[in-house]
């Protein structure tokens, strides 16, 4: 049996002894706060103190057994890929949000979705204890013990970025090309010059938006990237995919970026627009631009990268140099193989 929790709510069930219990993330963004309590006496509940005493440390994962109040296993974990799980923090409530963030209409938050979720099974809310977190992982400083939760464990150039908004991590150096050109990229209906003003920062004055100076930013991208196109004024759309992609590419480059995240920067255009973006990019790392690729086009990546990472499964592999790992060894990692794992569900597996 099988059942998807929608965002913001919680659900409840049974469970037998030598059942199996697995919690996928499908979209790799969520939290899931888990909770057990005995079926005849609710009295009997999951337990971070005796679980963590009984451990000797507080990184839980594949072996290691999940106690109640009164010294009893649970859970046992039989099956982990996250590999890191939080197990110190209450769910978050209106009250946390409240406290720690200053929200003044907050949203029930974890605790209220539990909450709701358990009182058919007559578990009140002073009942709810500290919940063992499937996929949140919070740092913990080694030296002072300060727990780290977003947004301030997200840092750009050493500086917590979380909570800022786009245009304060453009200030920044952040800069991002998107895979999907029209509608992420660039917006159809507008001219090359009207797109300038989108991401660029030399064109906006105080409240103030420099048509000319947007004008002359789209003249230097179509002349310095090779963008075939007869007037700023000429609609993006009219534009082919590789003139398009290279006109994107420029407009973010052209800002001097310290950091750039690119998604899939040459697909689907020609070997020539193809090329004149990989050489803008190797140009942009020899001049100090920290740049991330994520790409299908592995000789791409073999050609640009100095370290390679693969994505598989909700789980990131080791990185490794370009020249110590062959495209067939890189294949495997594909599929989630990577030294030391075995393949398995991207998901947490507990025991009763």
């Amino acid at each position: 049996m099988s059942h998807e929790i929608a965002p913001r709510t919680g659900v409840a069930f049974t469970l037998d002894r030598g059942q199996r219990l697995t919690v996928i993330d499908p979209l790799g963004e969520q939290v899931a706060d888990l909770l057990a309590f005995g079926r005849g006496d609710v009295g009997e509940v999951i337990s971070s103190g005796r679980t963590l005493d009984y451990a000797s440390r507080i990184f839980l994962t594949t072996g290691d057994k999940l106690y109640s109040n009164r010294s009893n296993v649970m859970l046992d974990i039989v099956s982990d890929n996250v590999g890191r799980h939080d197990f110190l923090l209450t769910p978050c409530s209106k009250d946390t949000f409240r406290i720690i963030y200053g929200d003044e209409a907050p949203h029930r938050g974890c605790f209220g979705n539990l909450a709701a979720a358990l009182a058919p099974y007559d578990v009140t809310e002073d009942m709810i204890p500290t919940a063992f977190n499937v996929f949140m992982n919070v740092p913990v400083d080694g030296a002072t013990g300060e727990l780290r939760v977003e947004p301030n464990a997200v840092r750009l150039l050493n500086l917590p970025v979380g909570d800022m908004n786009t245009a304060d991590r453009r200030q920044l150096g952040l800069r991002y090309v998107p895979e999907q050109r029209l509608g992420h990229g660039a917006v159809a209906g507008m001219t090359l010059a009207d797109n300038a003003l989108l991401t660029g920062t030399s064109p906006h004055s105080g409240a103030w938006l420099e048509t000319a100076r947007a004008r002359e930013d789209a003249a230097r991208i179509i002349q310095r990237f090779g963008v075939q196109a007869p007037t700023v004024e000429q609609n993006v759309e009219t534009l082919s995919g590789g003139n398009l992609q290279k006109y994107i590419v420029g407009r973010e480059t052209l800002q001097a970026p310290r950091v750039l995240l690119l998604d899939q920067p040459t697909w689907g255009v020609d070997a020539g627009s193809a090329a004149a973006i990989r050489n803008e990019l190797i140009a942009l790392r020899a001049a100090g631009c920290a740049i991330v690729i994520v790409s299908e086009e592995l000789d791409e990546l073999y050609q640009l990268a100095d370290r390679l990472l693969v994505m598989a499964n909700g789980r990131l592999s080791p990185s490794r140099p370009p020249q110590q790992i062959g495209t067939a060894e890189l294949g495997r990692w594909m599929a989630g193989l990577w030294p030391s794992e075995q393949q398995q569900p991207a998901s947490t597996e507990q025991a009763a």
